[in-house]
């Protein structure tokens, strides 16, 4: 799977399939609280609370087809409430402010011997992912040099540091420093510390020589989701042109094969990892999905019917029609649920 493609941390989304509820490369599950109550719209089932270094997955003991699974970039807030529900009557809720084109409210209670452990473990994996978006995302003009050297994130080796580069984005260039690690590319220009560009592997479309107006050049092109750029950098002589092309190349591919997300979080769990990921796929992995997607509106925060979305053409209706939320497709829409 392109890396581009990733939408678990992006994304809200309801009612998945078991393939989608199964953890992805470089997704690792960090804890598991079970007998967790979806207290807003499960009608008082109790499931399984899962959280991984890209979101937070919740699924009915009961009905695996009946889950939720929250990007961690979707996430606004998390609070703390007294709510009542129906297994635990007045107790602790967790309370997660997600916001995916439309506003969600959702709130998880269970005992009270778990919930401390429920709350800690979804703060620290949420603080360790926010810290760490220079592993995931193109950054520019931010704070990455220190004395005109580079700070190394977590895990983060220097593979090369190449002087004499040319950053072709304006006319006349800036000349600067390329850093290749093991996570990213970073250009530098040599005058101003604060001009600079960071690309994750994890970010990037290809990595290829192309022509450009001033020669042949690095093409370095990043996703859609960080506004599809196309950067160029100019590398003199071309054979260290070539050489930075296949180094980077190689490293590009690496990643794609075996992503690291950069959320580096230990949680203090008994369970080891192979056993709650074991428990866990052989719970989900033989399911049918029995439901059409019908769980989306009891999570607007605001008790609303969702907003408009933006009108697209349907090729198959043959006319124009509002986009379908995540994880819903035409023929969802025709399997309305008998009484």
């Amino acid at each position: 799977m392109a890396t581009s493609l990733v939408w678990q941390h992006r994304q809200t989304r309801f009612d998945l399939s078991s393939r989608d509820l199964q953890t992805i490369n470089g997704e690792n599950i960090l804890d598991v609280i079970k007998l967790v109550e979806d207290v807003k719209a499960a009608n008082g089932q109790t499931g399984y609370f899962i959280v991984t270094n890209l979101r937070v997955i919740w699924h009915s003991q009961q009905t695996p087809s009946k889950n939720i699974s929250i990007g961690f970039q979707c996430f606004m807030k998390i609070e703390t409430s007294t709510k009542r529900s129906i297994h635990y009557a007045t107790s602790e809720s967790l309370i997660i402010y997600a916001n995916d084109k439309n506003r969600f409210q959702f709130i998880f209670t269970t005992n009270q011997t778990q919930f401390p452990r429920m709350v800690s473990s979804l703060n620290a994996v949420y603080k360790a992912f926010t810290s760490s978006s220079l592993c995931r995302e193109l950054k520019l003009r931010t704070n990455l040099m220190r004395n005109y050297e580079l700070m190394l994130l977590p895990k983060e080796e220097i593979c090369d540091k190449i002087n004499g580069v040319w950053n072709l984005s304006c006319d006349q260039g800036n000349l600067g420093l390329l850093y290749i690690t093991n996570i990213r590319a970073v250009w530098n220009a040599e005058t101003n510390k604060n001009f600079n560009i960071s690309i994750p592997y994890l970010d990037m479309e290809f990595v290829k020589i192309q022509q450009s107006k001033y020669g042949l050049a690095l093409s370095i092109a990043v996703s859609e989701l960080s506004g599809g750029y196309l950067l160029g950098f100019r590398v003199d002589p071309q054979e260290k042109l070539k050489q930075v092309a296949k180094v980077l190349d190689s490293l590009f591919q690496a990643s794609k094969i075996k992503p690291d997300f950069g959320v580096h979080c230990k949680i203090n769990s008994k369970v080891s990892n192979t056993e709650l990921k074991d428990e866990i796929l052989e719970i989900i992995e033989y399911y049918q999905k029995e439901e059409p997607l019908d769980a989306f509106a009891a999570y607007l925060s605001d008790g609303t019917k969702m907003q408009g979305r933006e009108l697209e053409f349907c090729d198959h209706l043959g006319l124009a029609m509002e986009k379908l939320p995540s994880g819903l497709t035409l023929q969802d829409l025709w399997n309305v649920p008998s009484c």
